[in-house]
């Protein structure tokens, strides 16, 4: 994933937790509130839910989770990435992140 997609779909989390959206006209408001609403439900009774609770809504380190879900940071990071490209496919599906032929990249 692009790191300008993913840096994008990461501030998106932040924003829909901290109700922070309403600088998006309300279509992309409610698009994005769409997709990240699938992806909480993707993940509910996980422990890659409580990832996104832990680092979304209660703001948690990385150690924190880390401890809390008793991992190690490699794994947590591979199930980071795991949400992150779920709410990529999901946005995609949504049209909110478009793939550019001619730049050979994807948009948001």
């Amino acid at each position: 994933m692009q790191r300008n997609i993913r840096k994008g779909i990461d501030r998106e989390l932040k924003n829909f937790f901290d109700c922070q959206i309403e600088n998006f006209t309300n279509a992309d408001k409610q698009s994005w509130r769409n997709v990240i609403v699938r992806t909480i439900t993707h993940f509910k009774g996980t422990e890659k839910y409580e990832l996104i609770i832990g680092k979304y809504y209660r703001k948690m380190s990385e150690v924190q989770i880390c401890l809390l879900l008793n991992v190690e940071k490699t794994t947590y990071y591979n199930w980071l990435n795991e949400v992150l490209g779920m709410t990529f496919i999901f946005a995609v599906l949504e049209g909110l992140i478009k793939y550019d032929a001619d730049k050979r990249e994807f948009c948001m």
